[in-house]
């Protein structure tokens, strides 16, 4: 598409056609190849220029243009369907991120609405059919946090896929969690993500001890805190991890104590 709308002269089917005409001519000596030689540097140099000082947006500008009647499906009378469906303001644009292009509202970053681009153009069809989606759009919101509003969403990193909950102030972190193992972002939701989000969680109180017990996920995955214990949960699912199978977990390693290997951070 890039080639066909800025350098459409040499990508025209009879191009190549004309240009054996013109090296026959030359083999033949009825044309002076020197003189054929710059007059085809002068133009193309001419159409590079052209080009030189085009930025991303421009290209996506006139991607957006070209392709719309495959990006968006249409109406009854025919109508593009544009308009964003989160903000109902501003209409839907082909961006590029890090992982692909995708559509996401013009009026960023007042709305951080974002769709796949799905097999086909029509991105309503990426939800339901994952398998054809061209490339997955990250970081996705998923909602903003009941309390402080703080704007939740799931995001791809170099080791995996994590949630992240956006800091109240620019001097404060992100506050993020990794997927459990075995959870797929498509299985990530809203709910699950302030689950993952408010951990550790207290899990209950040892009735013997008296000590606190608490559950989170750590960098080598889920696991729960006893005294000064780190005791890794590997079947369990630590968001539903109850008392009674947390007192299991520890009598099991306290059974079979392994050398400490540091505390988890």
């Amino acid at each position: 598409m890039f080639l066909t709308h800025y350098f459409s002269r040499y990508v025209e089917h009879d191009f190549t056609a004309k240009m054996e005409d013109t090296l026959d001519d030359i083999a033949r000596g009825e044309e002076n190849w020197e003189k054929t030689l710059n007059q085809f540097w002068v133009d193309f140099q001419k159409t590079v220029e052209g080009t030189k000082d085009l930025k991303i947006s421009h290209v996506l500008d006139m991607l957006n243009q070209e392709l719309e009647d495959v990006l968006f499906l249409k109406d009854k009378d025919g109508t593009l369907q544009k308009k964003c469906p989160s903000c109902k303001d501003g209409n839907l644009h082909l961006k590029l991120g890090k992982y692909g292009p995708f559509l996401g509202c013009e009026t960023y970053p007042e709305c951080k609405h974002i769709q796949k681009l799905a097999d086909g153009g029509h991105p309503d069809e990426s939800e339901s059919s994952p398998e054809n989606n061209v490339a997955d759009a990250y970081p996705k919101v998923l909602g903003a946090h009941p309390e402080t509003k703080a704007e939740i969403s799931l995001r791809k990193g170099p080791y995996g896929f994590y949630v992240q909950m956006e800091p109240s102030s620019k001097k404060e972190k992100p506050k993020r969690s990794s997927l459990p193992k075995g959870m797929t972002p498509e299985q990530m939701t809203f709910e699950k993500a302030l689950d993952l989000l408010a951990l550790p969680r207290d899990v209950g109180t040892h009735p013997d001890t008296g000590e606190k017990i608490t559950a989170s996920i750590g960098r080598y995955g889920p696991y729960i805190k006893y005294k000064d214990q780190f005791i890794s949960v590997k079947k369990d699912d630590i968001l539903s991890l109850g008392v009674d199978r947390a007192l299991e977990i520890i009598e099991e390693a306290e059974q079979n104590p392994k050398p400490k290997k540091g505390k988890r951070k």
